[in-house]
């Protein structure tokens, strides 16, 4: 009898059997299969993986301005709170006048009469609790801001009173919003800081608006 086709075929079932044993192996290793529910640790660009206590981005720089923000607030006096309100809120009523006096623009005309009346009754109050003068002479820097602003006209004067504005509100605010939090501050002041930072609030959102206004034309 010829047992060659006999041979052939045990020969092609073995070769069969160890494929298949081998598909079933390859396919239960966890770290090629795909279905092995077992998620890769992720990686840098670098391809590294980093630790797993890595800060966000970002994360080191917010901590930064909130540690900044908590000392320039518990660093504030009475006394240097005080008298930076009122110089500001002087020279707040200074540039509303000169705006009045400069410029055409039917908007910042009576944004600058709002900004004088709210800067004059917010400087009483604090001139009646701190017995300080009500209406200081500004400072250096608001000066000579004030002299630049003064040789301007036209759009070139409005464009660069709102953008003294938005500084000056942005600076104010800051100011007000330690007071609130400094424990050198009295009892007294806080209260005024507190009750004062809605209108400055709404000061800095109407320079944005006439920023626009004026960024369209």
């Amino acid at each position: 009898m010829n047992m060659r086709p006999h041979v052939l075929a045990l020969a092609l079932l073995a070769a069969l059997s160890a494929c298949a044993d081998r598909g079933v192996d390859d396919a239960a290793t966890p770290d090629t299969a795909a279905g092995s529910g077992t998620a890769a640790a992720p990686t840098d660009a670098a391809g590294t993986t980093p630790p797993a206590d890595a800060a966000a981005p970002g994360a080191a720089t917010a901590d930064t301005g909130a540690q900044a923000d908590a000392a320039a607030a518990a660093a504030l006096t009475e006394e240097a709170f005080v008298a930076q309100a009122l110089a500001g809120g002087a020279a707040e009523v200074h540039a509303a006048r000169l705006a009045l006096e400069k410029s055409k623009h039917a908007g910042i005309r009576e944004f600058a009469q709002k900004l004088e009346r709210d800067h004059t009754e917010a400087n009483r109050k604090m001139a009646e609790a701190s017995g300080k003068p009500a209406m200081p002479e500004p400072d250096a820097g608001h000066r000579k801001a004030m002299d630049a602003l003064g040789g301007m006209s036209g759009a070139e004067f409005d464009r660069a009173w709102l953008a003294q504005m938005d500084q000056d509100h942005a600076r104010t605010i800051a100011l007000f919003e330690n007071a609130t939090r400094s424990p050198q501050v009295s009892a007294r002041s806080k209260e005024l800081a507190q009750a004062t930072l809605p209108a400055l609030r709404d000061h800095a959102q109407t320079v944005q608006r006439l920023q626009s206004e004026l960024d369209r034309q």
